[in-house]
């Protein structure tokens, strides 16, 4: 049996009850660190919109070669991420993983990140 692949949407006025669906968005990075990813899913946050905190990939969740899992934004723009003083994005012993159309912020050099 394939898995098929799913994509799980992030938007601020979304909640984390909610299903990941783009009609049905989460609303925290937190939620989606929850998630075990299989090859060929999306993460997909909201553009032009800010979302705190560190996004966790870890070895459970890796694509393969022919199904990166893929993390970017979804309409107008590009999402931000703000991590304050932790890592926007952390990977842990995953594999086969596209960035892409993000913005990944933090406190600043001076302030610890």
């Amino acid at each position: 049996m394939i898995n098929k692949a799913r994509a799980y949407y992030v938007s601020p006025s979304g909640n984390d009850k909610n299903e990941g669906t783009r009609n049905s968005a989460f609303q925290s990075i937190q939620r989606i660190n929850g998630l075990l990813l299989k090859p060929g899913d999306s993460i997909l946050f909201e553009g032009d919109q800010q979302f705190a905190g560190s996004l966790k990939i870890n070895f459970d969740s890796s694509g393969d070669q022919f199904h990166p899992i893929m993390i970017s934004s979804y309409g107008k723009g590009y999402a931000s991420i703000h991590s304050e003083n932790e890592s926007a994005i952390l990977i842990h012993k995953s594999n086969w993983l596209v960035i892409s159309k993000l913005k990944l912020t933090g406190s600043g050099r001076k302030k610890g990140n």
